[in-house]
């Protein structure tokens, strides 16, 4: 976990704000690594990194005709769901 602390730590919803960004390694090199620090310290927002990253591998995969990991499909159609929208 991180320290709330620590300045040189970004906020949770500021690492968030970035997912995207980052996983396109869109950020500057000083902002990759802040970004990157967030995400390895901070246990309550790794597990959306390593969603997001899972999810884009299915849709890399599913461009390039692999099929999806085994609960990869399943986990993707519940996130849909819960978010009220029509996944089938």
């Amino acid at each position: 976990m991180h320290r709330a602390n620590d300045p040189e730590m970004i906020s949770c919803r500021r690492a968030v704000e970035l997912l995207f960004e980052y996983l396109d390694d869109e950020l500057d090199p000083e902002m990759r690594a802040k970004v990157a620090r967030h995400f390895d310290l901070c246990a309550r927002c790794y597990p959306r990194l390593r969603f997001e990253e899972s999810f884009l591998e299915t849709v890399r995969r599913a461009r390039s005709g692999e099929s999806a990991p085994p609960g990869v499909r399943s986990r993707i159609l519940q996130v849909l769901r819960e978010e009220g929208l029509d996944a089938d």
